[in-house]
């Protein structure tokens, strides 16, 4: 890839990933309502990297993998709560 592209990629990457941005779209669909530990911003980001670090079988890779990335120790039932707000029924 040219150092062009390359750096179009990465400002890209950077906006794609923007915490204002990410938290706003996730407030506005209202994935999640109240935003402590767990926002929409982190959730995005650990699963981005928990899917390039290693093969994810369960979401229980996931919700390591966002306690490992951000040091935190949220618990598998809020973990669950927020990331089954992407899959409502009535959205699908």
């Amino acid at each position: 890839m040219a150092h062009g592209q390359l750096s179009m990629v990465a400002d890209k990457f950077q906006w794609v990933f923007s915490e204002p941005l990410l938290n706003a779209c996730g407030t506005e669909e209202k994935f999640c309502r109240r935003q402590r530990i767990l926002t929409p911003f982190r959730l995005g980001l650990a699963l981005t990297a928990t899917c390039a670090s290693h093969p994810v079988e369960t979401l229980a890779d996931f919700h390591r993998g966002f306690n490992a990335l951000w040091g935190t120790t949220i618990t598998y039932k809020a973990f669950y709560n927020l990331y089954s707000a992407l899959f409502r029924k009535d959205d699908v």
